[in-house]
């Protein structure tokens, strides 16, 4: 008599879902573009120069046509925020949120309610494009893979990922947001010095972020303080 067929284990049906789900995700959507850039952070503190440098990509994808309800074109970013010390236990760290767009408002990033501890959107180059009437070097109506690296662009402190700050970096309940305008206030002897963003062709950098916030590789750190800024401001 022969035996029955064995039923897969659990863990082998485990690991099958897994790479269905993977298969799936990966069908989902198609890359059809994308750029790296590099952003060169300065402040000037008690009159001497720190800088940090950071490298970021855009990709853009669409979404499958597989997908009934697709939605359009989007971009995805990938980087972590840098950071400077501008005095001992006080840090500033330059994020991938934006002060562009909430809501599609410039400046809405600071309404009330507890949105506003949420970053309205990543940082990306083809914002500072539009407003200085710059073509972005496009394919099918998206920004090109191959861009201007001859460009550079001057940042205003408006114009910058969002800034961010911690009482405690050791706790995500005491960070806040730095309006640009609010910097030398809140850091005496602190100012803005030149920061540039280009096109690169280095590759993303992760620097050392985790290190100073640890709390970063729990799975939901912002539901361990009130009123915490969310963990995809400092990576993605």
């Amino acid at each position: 008599m022969s035996l029955p067929p064995s039923k897969p284990s659990v863990d082998r049906r485990t690991l099958l879902g897994l790479l269905g789900a993977s298969a799936m995700a990966s069908s989902c959507s198609q890359r059809v573009g994308g750029y790296r850039f590099r952003i060169d952070f300065r402040l000037l503190v008690n009159g001497v120069l720190h800088e940090v440098r950071t490298v970021r990509s855009i990709d853009w994808r669409t979404q499958s046509k597989w997908l009934l309800a697709g939605e359009g074109p989007f971009s995805q970013l990938h980087g972590s925020a840098v950071a400077i010390d501008v005095s001992p236990g006080r840090t500033i760290f330059l994020t991938l949120g934006s002060y562009y767009n909430w809501n599609g408002h410039r400046m809405s990033f600071y309404g009330d309610g507890e949105r506003k501890w949420e970053h309205g959107g990543h940082w990306t180059i083809d914002q500072l494009y539009r407003d200085r009437d710059v073509d972005l070097p496009a394919v099918n109506g998206l920004p090109a893979t191959v861009p201007d690296y001859d460009l550079t662009f001057h940042l205003a402190p408006h114009e910058l990922p969002v800034l961010a700050t911690f009482e405690n970096p050791l706790q995500p309940g005491t960070g806040r947001v730095i309006r640009p305008e609010d910097l030398t206030a809140e850091f005496p002897g602190v100012s803005f010095g030149r920061s540039t963003v280009c096109f690169t062709r280095e590759w993303v950098t992760r620097g050392d972020i985790e290190k100073r916030l640890p709390w970063l590789k729990e799975r939901e750190p912002y539901k361990t303080g009130r009123r915490s800024l969310a963990s995809n401001l400092f990576r993605a």
